[in-house]
């Protein structure tokens, strides 16, 4: 019997990481269809590969808690280290902020995430590369989050690819690995605990990395 209940819990492990998959290309397809301009025909999103010679982390744990409607006080940082030797070329990458539920399922980002949704990858100073093993980061600011819930922050990599369709530019896109924060909880005005030490230590270490004035 107990071997019987461990197969089936085998089975439902990919369904379960296919579905996440599905709803990861849904949402950053979403959010590529918002980021051009409407010139710009979208095509396709291809599949992330196994490997990449990127490796993404957020530059300092979040707090645990927003206010709904608000700005976000800190910026959301991404810092980028490489799995190689050189230095990958990093010209033609996006990073596309979204939101996913506690259960990391893609959510429709209609009104529910506002202010700088993507960025590209900007160089860090030398002596920042040597004491973080990291040579590059993307900075969202002005980020609002208009319901209430309980979220993650999901950051996705992806190297624009553009090409010429009698004419007509047409952009697609590979998927480069993301990296999703800690669930964090957003909240009613009334109903918010002070947060200001959470943020101040998250502040702090971005002041450190050389990221905020």
């Amino acid at each position: 019997m107990e071997s019987q209940v461990k197969k089936r819990k085998d089975k439902s492990k990919p369904r379960k990481a296919q579905r996440r998959q599905s709803a990861r290309l849904a949402a950053l397809k979403h959010d590529l269809s918002q980021a051009q301009e409407s010139s710009t025909v979208v095509t396709s999103v291809e599949e992330p590969e196994p490997q990449s010679e990127l490796t993404m982390r957020f530059a300092t744990p979040l707090p645990r808690q927003f206010v709904a409607g608000r700005t976000v006080p800190i910026p959301v940082v991404v810092l980028f280290g490489r799995q190689l030797e050189a230095l990958p070329d990093t010209r033609d990458i996006w990073i596309f902020a979204s939101l996913v539920n506690e259960d990391f399922e893609a959510l429709s980002q209609e009104d529910l995430l506002r202010g700088q949704r993507a960025d590209n990858i900007h160089p860090l100073s030398e002596g920042d590369e040597v004491k973080g093993g990291s040579f590059g980061y993307a900075s969202f600011t002005n980020l609002v989050i208009s319901a209430q819930g309980r979220y993650r922050f999901r950051m996705t990599a992806v190297e624009m690819r553009s090409t010429d369709n009698g004419g007509e530019p047409v952009l697609g896109g590979r998927i480069l690995p993301a990296v999703t924060s800690d669930a964090f909880d957003v909240v009613d005005a009334t109903r918010s605990a002070a947060s200001d030490g959470q943020h101040d230590v998250a502040l702090l270490r971005l002041r450190e990395l050389g990221l905020v004035a």
